[in-house]
This record gives C-alpha cells, sequence and structure tokens, in this order.
C-alpha cells in the first residue's frame, strides 16, 4: 500500500490583512499550502492568534532561511509578526530530510509564550522539493531586482 502523503504548495501574492500593525500590507508575501489550506488558517485551528502574524515575506524567506545562511538552521520561518519583524515573533517549523518524503514538525510560536503547537506533516520528497526550488529562484529573483 503506497504512503499518503500531505500535500505542498505555496502562493506568491501580495496580502491585506485585516488587523495589521505595520504598512507591509503592498510587501510580496509567500503563503504556505498545505493540503490545500493556508498555513495561517491552520495556525489559527491550533489556538494562535493569527492577527498577531503576516505570511512571510520572499525576502525574509530568501535572506533568512533559503540562502544557505540560516536565522535557525533546519527552520523555515512560515508566518513572521504583524509588526513584520522576523525576530520579534514567528512561527517556524522544522524541516527533516527522511529517505522518500520531507517532514515538518516542531511548529514553534517564538517570542514571550514560545511553544511547540504539535502539528506535524509529511510531503513527498521529489514534489516538495521541486516546489522548494521553484521557490528559491523567485525568493532569489525577488532580491536581486
Amino acid at each position: 500500500m503506497e504512503k499518503k502523503y500531505d500535500t505542498f504548495d505555496y502562493e506568491i501574492k501580495r496580502v491585506t490583512y485585516s488587523h495589521s500593525h505595520t504598512s507591509g500590507d503592498g510587501l510580496l508575501r509567500c503563503v504556505f499550502m498545505i493540503n490545500r489550506e493556508d498555513i495561517l488558517d491552520i495556525i489559527e485551528k491550533a489556538s494562535i492568534d493569527s492577527d498577531d502574524f503576516h505570511h512571510t515575506t520572499l525576502t525574509d524567506l530568501w535572506v533568512h532561511d533559503l540562502d544557505g545562511d540560516p536565522y535557525e538552521p533546519g527552520r523555515i520561518h512560515l508566518l513572521i509578526c504583524s509588526c513584520d519583524e522576523l525576530g520579534c515573533d514567528n512561527i517556524s517549523v522544522k524541516v527533516t530530510e527522511n529517505e522518500n518524503s520531507i517532514k515538518w514538525d516542531s511548529f514553534r510560536s517564538e517570542g514571550d509564550d514560545s511553544e511547540d503547537l504539535k502539528l506535524s506533516f509529511e510531503f513527498e520528497k521529489n514534489d516538495y522539493n521541486r516546489k522548494m526550488e521553484q521557490l528559491k529562484a523567485l525568493a532569489r529573483a525577488s532580491c536581486m531586482r
């Protein structure tokens, strides 16, 4: 029997937030999608107030997670504080590569009340790696402008 994996995707778009502490609504954001659901909605269901977070910008992804000089090795920052400062508060995930899959677990809300959100997803490795390479290229291109 073939293992059933979670689906991984992303959208790059300008997002307007109903509750924003900054004027950061015009920035290009990476909206991670798991099983066709926005990561912000998934986090909100995990009992975290989603008004406190924005989707990660392409610049933050490139500079801190994807360019080989990671802010936190082995982790990706999925959401950042609504003040748009990565170092203020964020939600990151541990990325583990297995033989046939990529696992996301140890979702962590950082800041004053750091906690593990008890979420876990597993993606088919080839599909995930292909989409992450596409995302890296988009992030790199947006930062080189």
